[in-house]
């Protein structure tokens, strides 16, 4: 899919005088030569690589901090990354983010799956959550618990955004899209109850990418492959003005 709403939102930024970075998450697109084999990638290489970016940008232009603004999977990375203790970081822009551990959210996708996979999937999360591989899964498993990524699974699963926004001392927004499909207003909630500080915005009519769509899912899951659709403009709006009103 091709999808340019980031891109439209670094430069709805850059419009209103913020610098961003955008990097293609390891073993996408041109960073495709730093991926590493699907048994050794961990959750934490996303997050390695969120600071040392953080660390070389405020180098390079001699600033005293960025943000990190991180989508989708990117905000549990941008919430990991941005910790009380690394002064390279001036604060969370979380968009689209999950409010609940992964293993919640695995649940309520699993719900319909037929037995008895239903059953050794949620079995092999529980085992999973609590540090343990499982052995010999069943083929018919092999999407969520083949051995390869079963270890990526493990340091990914047990994470958990409402207690990173609890933990979490400096500034942090929240946006979210109503018609979103992946994360949902109740994530945002969560995020927001967990830390009464952070400013939550819902966008009214907003997708998973960022632009205009009806909950229908046909029409919805059509703007992911559309760069020709523009992102909601008040997501730039209020991106921007979170960014200035927490900058030194």
């Amino acid at each position: 899919m091709k999808n340019a709403s980031l891109k439209q939102l670094a430069e709805g930024l850059a419009a209103q005088g913020i610098a961003t970075v955008r990097i293609d998450k390891r073993g996408i697109a041109r960073s495709a030569a730093a991926a590493a084999s699907e048994e050794d990638l961990r959750f934490d290489a996303y997050i390695d690589d969120a600071r040392a970016w953080a660390a070389h940008t405020v180098q390079q232009l001699d600033v005293p901090c960025v943000w990190l603004i991180g989508h989708s999977e990117g905000a549990l990375v941008a919430q990991s990354a941005a910790t009380n203790t690394d002064s390279n970081i001036c604060g969370q822009v979380l968009i689209s983010g999950a409010g609940r551990p992964a293993g919640v959210v695995l649940r309520e996708q699993l719900a319909q799956t037929p037995e008895p996979y239903k059953t050794q999937l949620i079995d092999g999360l529980a085992e999973l959550e609590a540090g343990r591989t499982v052995p010999n899964p069943s083929p018919m498993l092999r999407s969520l618990l083949r051995p390869s990524v079963q270890p990526y699974m493990i340091s990914w699963i047990s994470r958990d955004p409402a207690k990173l926004a609890h933990d979490y001392l400096g500034p942090i927004f929240i946006g979210q899209g109503t018609t979103d499909l992946q994360t949902g207003v109740a994530d945002a909630e969560a995020l927001s109850v967990a830390q009464p500080k952070a400013q939550m915005k819902l966008w009214q009519g907003v997708n998973h990418v960022l632009t205009q769509a009806p909950l229908e899912r046909g029409p919805n899951l059509a703007t992911y492959a559309d760069p020709n659709a523009l992102i909601d403009p008040q997501v730039v709006t209020d991106v921007a003005a979170f960014i200035k009103d927490n900058t030194l």
